[in-house]
């Protein structure tokens, strides 16, 4: 029997966000697309590992090409990749609770439709809870567990 040295299954790349109770209308997304600084474990078909963001890795996209805010990251069946909600802000901002190393802080207004509408109330009910993000690597870099670099692609498939 192989030993699976693999990290275990305890976390998911997600972050507190709710529907504002302050907007009279509740149609008010507030919360946190991404933190910083925090390991999460990732299992994928590419394998799996321990992510960890950093601070400034968004400011550059959210000057360029801010993101639209999707439900099931554009993949729903019903709802696709039409946006839910219209981008009111976005940057990256620290919350001494929710995320205190920093993260990306969005706030958007839900938009009229009823499948946005079931959507909103889903996370008003908190039956949602996390909001996640889609990316595209731009720079990376790698480490073992123990912290040591994983410094070319050959180290990196054999880990």
């Amino acid at each position: 029997m192989a030993t699976d040295n693999r990290p275990p299954l305890e976390g998911v790349r997600e972050a507190p966000f709710s529907v504002r109770t302050d907007a009279a209308d509740g149609m008010t997304l507030d919360g946190w697309g991404a933190v910083f600084n925090r390991s999460t474990i990732i299992d994928s078909f590419e394998g799996r590992f321990r992510e960890q963001i950093a601070p400034g890795a968004m400011k550059r996209s959210f000057k360029e090409t801010p993101p639209k805010i999707q439900f099931d990251h554009g993949r729903h069946p019903s709802i696709g990749s039409i946006p839910i909600a219209k981008l009111e802000h976005i940057a990256e901002e620290i919350d001494p609770v929710l995320a205190p190393e920093g993260g990306a802080h969005i706030v958007g207004r839900f938009l009229s439709h009823p499948l946005v509408d079931l959507v909103r109330q889903a996370i008003e009910a908190e039956a949602i809870n996390g909001m996640s993000f889609r990316f595209v690597v731009v720079n990376e870099s790698w480490a073992r567990a123990d912290g040591s670099p994983i410094k070319d692609d050959r180290a990196l498939m054999q880990e």
